[in-house]
């Protein structure tokens, strides 16, 4: 996962990594196919969140 996100333009720290893969297996768990826009969503949303509770 972090290769792809990588691909996107998307870097993701180990501590937001857990929460991004949390998020992206609740949507694998109601579709099949996890979009490219759907990866840059959630890593925007976790970092979002992070800065908020900062």
């Amino acid at each position: 996962m972090q290769k792809r996100l990588a691909d996107l333009g998307l870097s993701v720290g180990a501590e937001r990594m857990v929460a991004v893969y949390r998020a992206l297996m609740d949507i694998a768990d109601e579709r099949t196919i996890i979009s490219d826009e759907d990866r840059v969503t959630v890593v925007e949303s976790v970092n979002e969140a992070a800065i908020t509770h900062a």
